[in-house]
């Protein structure tokens, strides 16, 4: 479980234990694998992680989200 920062996220509004909600349009699977190939994705609020990650706001990556890894 990663470690969140904020007790409210500045993006989707949510409290920490929350669960998020996607702030950023889906991406293609093209964009995704793209993401996978540099080592890294979009976090369902736009910002950059692992692409098994967590953003410090509590938001998962979108590969992770859709269930690809």
């Amino acid at each position: 479980m990663a470690l969140v920062k904020v007790d409210k996220c500045p993006k989707c509004g949510r409290k920490r234990g929350e669960k998020h909600i996607a702030t950023t349009k889906r991406p293609s699977i093209k964009t995704m694998m793209r993401w996978m190939d540099e080592g890294r994705a979009k976090a369902t609020d736009g910002c950059w992680v692992e692409p098994d990650g967590t953003c410090p706001h509590g938001h998962i990556s979108w590969i992770k989200r859709l269930g690809y890894i």
